[in-house]
Order: structure tokens, then sequence, then C-alpha cells
């Protein structure tokens, strides 16, 4: 397992052996008929293409495996967030071939895609995998690599049982899909920036044509297909819930490729998963879920960054730690990778003094770049477990009260207490506030990050907040808090989000955590995947059940997960509200609405936080 403290010689692995490569483009003919651009990279030697047959490492992409550059050259991939150039050539001078690939629908790959994934990309990546495990310069075996998307379709190789697939490493991605769904509310401020990042991909950067397409017809071709494709916009506005038929695909795409329902196959296939997974990522969830439910050989690694952080300057060499996977699974050396500790998590504090060192300037990107790699703390460290959730975590309730906290000059500036209610009928009413946003503020959604703002006092003063007294001693919380508020509504259905927030000695409001849900969808279902005992909510449509009006009704649902200490001195707020403006698809209704939140012996609203035992 990664450790700070050590250095690459510490660790077995190949060595550099080569100090080239031939890159190649072919069109790869799929199931279907539909063609696949892949291009291949071959290690060289002083000019002279290796000779013994390589494991294959490969990745299938939907930002261009490459983009064709003004002057003529061309980049290995286009966007560097995902894998950078220099990482992919680490890996050939160690003796790997590299492949990469534009999914069907984008790049100089022919067809039309879903937002989502779908049956015929599943098929794709199974016949890829064995098409390149077949190639005469394949020692037969293969691995994958990716963040994102990238990583997602790992899960749908390994789905798919790829025989010559022996290892993946997916990073930040969900289990569950619609990603940019949490429990019932889909995050359109997200979609739009995905659509219009996806449409740069065909409008401004070229992908490059395969070898064999020297004047570019293909690539024409192939982009005049792409025209087919929808926005996720456009599909969700027809396609929104997981059961949904969606009308270009002929079925429902996204019951079809649902990742639980191919958990047997993972499982069964033997693949080994190495799981990269971010805190402050908005597919946190996805990392522990994956760990949880997978039975195939498996490690985690969860850092304190946001999705595709994992550039941070005290990161680890994630380079080296695929060198150090694929060599294992796929040539068979023993370096010790299965006899680490199989979980790693980074720990955080957030800053007490100097809060001009919460942004961490990335190994490849500048902060103020598309995608900016920071951390909300100054200090980090590694922990290592064998288990998650973690051995000696204990829930700790701190129930809603009324009275003022003197911390914030919100709607009702409550108190959050671990003491229990006597009282009957005490509750918070609140008329919903349709311009609440956290726009420009810290949130684990990447497009909010930009000209960032760390306090939330702004936004907690358009809330319901609960605040805690100033803590005597650190709290050190590590796992996924709850949620169980108990509310009611003057409609049939209204959305809640909870924040829930360190508030330092200078009143500085930090987000540490959140969540949201969409009472028609509060029912609890059996999850088909090993849900770490929390809550959970299906997201089908006729899941849908209305409130009763003004009647009280429990909501129980998750926070995303954390590990932290929460310093002396400090306070903890829960901040909830019904909005997020030009965030996520809450309904705007008129007059406004008024909603409860019920605190009361009856109606017990509370945070259950998830507290590490202090030694005695």
């Amino acid at each position: 397992m990664y450790d700070v403290n050590a250095t690459v010689d510490d660790y077995v692995y190949t060595k550099e052996i080569y100090n080239g490569f031939e890159l190649s483009s072919v069109y790869v003919v799929m199931h279907d008929g539909i063609r696949l651009a892949v291009d291949i990279y071959r290690p060289t030697k002083d000019g002279k293409l290796h000779e013994e047959k390589l494991p294959c490492v490969w990745a299938i992409t939907q930002y261009l495996r490459g983009e064709q550059l003004p002057d003529g050259k061309r980049t290995m991939l286009r966007d560097n967030t995902f894998f950078a150039g220099s990482d992919i050539e680490r890996l050939i001078y160690h003796g790997y071939v590299i492949a990469v690939a534009d999914v069907r629908g984008t790049g100089a790959s022919f067809g039309k895609r879903s937002q989502n994934l779908t049956l015929d990309d599943m098929n794709d990546f199974r016949d890829l995998n064995e098409w390149l495990a077949s190639r005469e310069w394949c020692c037969g075996k293969t691995g994958m690599f990716g963040t994102s998307f990238l990583g997602r379709v790992q899960y749908a190789a390994a789905a798919m049982a790829a025989p010559s697939l022996k290892c993946i490493m997916p990073m930040v991605c969900s289990m569950e899909y619609p990603t940019l769904n949490v429990n019932g509310i889909m995050n359109v401020g997200w979609m739009r920036y995905l659509d219009k990042g996806n449409k740069e991909n065909v409008m401004i950067h070229k992908a490059p044509p395969v070898d064999e397409d020297s004047d570019g017809i293909l690539l024409a071709e192939a982009t005049e297909s792409h025209k087919m494709t929808v926005s996720s916009v456009e599909e969700r506005a027809v396609a929104n819930y997981m059961d949904s038929y969606l009308p270009g695909f002929g079925g429902r795409m996204y019951m079809a490729t649902y990742f639980p329902n191919y958990l047997n196959n993972i499982n069964n296939s033997g693949i080994a998963v190495y799981i990269w997974g971010g805190l402050n990522d908005f597919q946190a969830m996805g990392s522990f879920q994956w760990y949880s439910s997978l039975k195939t050989p498996k490690k985690m690694l969860v850092g304190q960054w946001v999705h595709t952080g994992q550039f941070l300057d005290d990161a680890p060499d994630w380079t080296l730690e695929h060198l150090r996977w694929y060599d294992y699974w796929l040539k068979g050396i023993d370096n010790g990778i299965m006899d680490e500790p199989p979980i790693a998590i980074q720990h955080g504090w957030l800053p007490t003094e100097d809060k001009t060192q919460i942004w961490t300037r990335g190994l490849n990107h500048d902060v103020n770049g598309p995608f900016p790699c920071c951390s909300l703390h100054n200090k980090r460290e590694w922990r290592y477990y064998d288990h998650f959730p973690v051995a000696g975590m204990e829930y700790k309730n701190y129930y809603l009260h009324g009275g003022k906290s003197g911390s914030v000059s919100s709607v009702n500036d409550g108190t959050l207490r671990s003491a229990k209610y006597v009282t009957e009928d005490a509750r918070d009413k609140y008329t919903v506030d349709y311009s609440v946003s956290r726009v420009g503020l810290y949130d684990r959604y990447m497009f909010q990050i930009r000209g960032v703002s760390m306090d939330g006092t702004p936004f907690d003063e358009k809330s319901l907040t609960y605040t805690t007294p100033a803590l005597i001693e650190e709290m050190e919380l590590i796992g996924f808090p709850n949620m169980h508020l108990w509310v009611s509504a003057s409609v049939e259905e209204v959305d809640f989000y909870v924040t829930l927030e360190e508030v330092d000695k200078d009143g500085v409001s930090w987000q540490i955590s959140e969540s949201k849900i969409r009472t028609s969808f509060r029912d609890i279902k059996e999850p088909p995947f090993n849900n770490m005992g929390l809550p959970w909510h299906r997201y089908f449509e006729h899941d849908q059940r209305p409130l009763v009006v003004n009647e009280a009704t429990l909501l129980e649902f998750p926070l995303f997960p954390l590990s932290l200490t929460v310093a002396k001195g400090s306070r903890l707020r829960v901040t909830v509200n019904n909005f997020d403006k030009d965030n996520w698809d809450t309904k705007v209704i008129e007059p406004a609405p008024t909603v409860s939140v019920h605190r009361d012996r009856d109606h017990p609203s509370y945070i259950s936080l998830p507290v590490m035992k202090r030694n005695k």
C-alpha cells in the first residue's frame, strides 16, 4: 500500500527496459459492425521494436483518445486529467503495450451513444479486450486503467467477464447510474457542463484519424454518425428514472447496464480490482460500495481529493501503483502488493491557522484550469485498515434542537446537541427560498469550485441551521453520517438538502459532507449490493409516493463519507434547506411552499455521526 515516507526504491517493480515507443492506429470491427478507432503504443529499445510478447494495458474514452493539433502533430490522450502522456510513457518503458480507444459515438469511432453505457458498449469492451489479447505481440493477458468514465468502463468490461482481462484499476466511479442522481434529485448543472465538454470534443478538439484513413474520409463519416447522439439533458427529459425506456436504444438501457446486476459475473471472473476514490468526489460513495460488494482480489485507496484530483502534491505516485498492480497480476511478480493492508484512507484536518493553504496545486494542473485540484485540508495523513467500516468506529447521535446557538444569523439559528427530546410538537417552519444556491461555494461537484468561497455562512443564513457548542475536545470522524429527518410540507413533494459543516474558531463554515433527497423517493428498499447497512432509495418511476400534506414524515438517508478530525473549539453544524439554484433539478412551485422540520419526542430529528472511540 502506498507509503508517503517510501521512495520508489522501497518497492519491488519491473525496471525500465525500453526507451521509446511505436504508435499505430487501426479500426477494430465490433460485434454489430461498428468500427472503433484504437491507438496502440508498443515499446522500443533504441528504435527497435520489442520482440517478446507483453501484457497489454488499455483504456477507452469519450474524451478523445488523442487530439489532432493544428500543426499536424497529435497528443496521446487529449485530456491528461484522466491519465497523462508521461504516465503512459512510464508504463511503456517498463514493458507494457498501451492501447487507447475512442468509445463508439465519439472521436474517430463510428456510431451514436447514450449518455449512459449501453449493452453495445459493454459488448464492445469485451470484443476489444479479446482482440487486443489475441495480437501476436500480446502475451494474452490484459489490464485496464482510467478515471471517471474511463473507470466506469473498466467495471463494464469486468461485468462481461472478458476472459483475458486479469486486473483493473478504476478511479472515482460509481456503483449506480445515473451517477448524477442523488436520492431522486438530478444534478442538471453538472450535466450541462458535461454536455458542453462533449460538444467541444466534436466542434473544437479534433480526433486524429487512424493510419488507414490518410485523407480523413472515414473520420468525417464517423463524425457525421455522432450527430444522432442527444445531450444528457435531452436524454433525461424523456428517460428520467432508472427504469425509463430510451426511445433511441429500444430498451431500458439504465437497467440493462446496471452494475449491481452483474456483480456475480465480476465476482466469478476473478478479475482483480484496485479501487481509487476521492472523499470530496461526487462519486465517493461508489468506491466504498464497490469495495464492500466485490469478492474478487481487491484493494482500495481513497484520498482527500475531488473528482480527478489525485494529482495533489501529496497524492501517491499513481503510475507506480499501477505498475506494481500490473506487475503482480499480468507478469506474475510477487512484489508484496497483496500482502499489504487492503484499505488506505487519507485522513484530514481542516485549516486552523493558515487558511491560504487550502489549495494544493496538482502535478499536471493549474488551480485555475478546467479541473482544479484542491483539498480543504492543510494537514493529511494516510491510515491503513483491514476492514470498512473501520474497527473502533461507533455512531453518536446529535439531535436538532431549538434555542439559539449565537453562531449564525440563519432563519432559526437552532442548536445541535447529544441530549434527547422531552418536549412535544416542536418544529421549525421554513418557506422554501428559491434563491438558495451553492454556486461559487466549495462543493464536491467540480463546476462549482471555480471562484470558490470556502465560507458557507451566506448559504447558511438562508437556511435552517443547528449548531453545537464549541467542542471541548477534538472529534475524529470516519465513515458515513446518517440523517434522520422528520418533516412535513404544504405540498405533496419537496426536496430536502442537508449539509454537515465544521465551523472553525473564526466562524468560517466549512462543508464536510452533504446529501439530499426527494420526498417521493423516501421509501427504503433492499439494495442489490452491499450498502454497508446504510438506507438505500431506489429510483424507479413507480417508487414515487406523495407526501400527505402537513403530516410528519421520516426521511432517512446517508451523507457522503468523510475521514477527518474536527478541531477542539470548532463547532458542528447541520444546515437544512430545499433548493440549490442552477445546480439541481428541484421544481419551482408558486407560491413557495412551507415546510417544517420536526424536533420533538415523537419525531426525533438527528444526525448520526461515525465517531472513532477515544483511547482512555
